[in-house]
């Protein structure tokens, strides 16, 4: 009976340790292969590309063995349409081969904007305060019979806006404002004794 129990023990023992054995070497392995697989310890440089045109950026990316997706547009002045504005990762990261990198381009149209709700709704000050944050400029102001200094209308390129017209950014724009004189109707009084 005692020898049956030791050859039990033997035999669940090796069992264990054969177990332990499968999974060491499953596990390394794996590790192995993983390196491999995703070069481990291998890491290019990204070069810079800001600032190139998109055709130019694309060849050198492809030089160091690198991807790249175009993320989105921007609107900056001075630069032409299809600059790399800005890259991510940065120049000088270490990424693997064939990592895409992500572009933002510069677009040659400004991003149009909603003309605020300024017609008949506010003073020349605070007209001239909204325009100016959401970025349009007061090129000039014209006066019309009306209340003073009210805004009746803006004016582009000669064309009348409504609240909310979509214009580019940095647009010039013309108010049109009360001169403070009230218009006069002319009226015809008749006496009465004339008839």
């Amino acid at each position: 009976m005692h020898k049956v129990i030791t050859t039990a023990f033997i035999t669940f023992f090796f069992s264990i340790l054969a177990m332990i054995v499968i999974v060491i070497l499953a596990l390394v392995g794996t590790f192995a292969w993983l390196d491999s697989y995703t070069n481990h310890g291998e890491a290019l440089t990204v070069p810079d590309v800001r600032e190139m045109p998109l055709e130019r950026a694309v060849d050198v990316l492809e030089e160091h063995n690198l991807g790249y997706a175009i993320l989105e547009y921007k609107y900056k002045r001075g630069y032409d349409d299809g600059v790399v504005l800005e890259q991510r990762p940065n120049a000088d990261a270490q990424v693997k081969e064939g990592r895409k990198i992500y572009l933002v381009l510069n677009t040659a149209e400004p991003p149009r904007l909603g003309l605020p709700q300024i017609i008949d709704n506010c003073s020349l000050r605070e007209a001239e305060f909204r325009l100016k944050a959401v970025g349009f400029v007061v090129e000039s102001v014209e006066t019309v019979p009306g209340e003073r200094e009210w805004v009746y209308g803006v004016r582009y390129k000669g064309n009348d806006l409504d609240n909310g017209a979509a214009l580019p950014r940095g647009s010039k724009v013309t108010l049109v404002i009360g001169s403070g004189v009230q218009e006069t109707q002319d009226t015809v009084r008749f006496d009465a004794e004339f008839f």
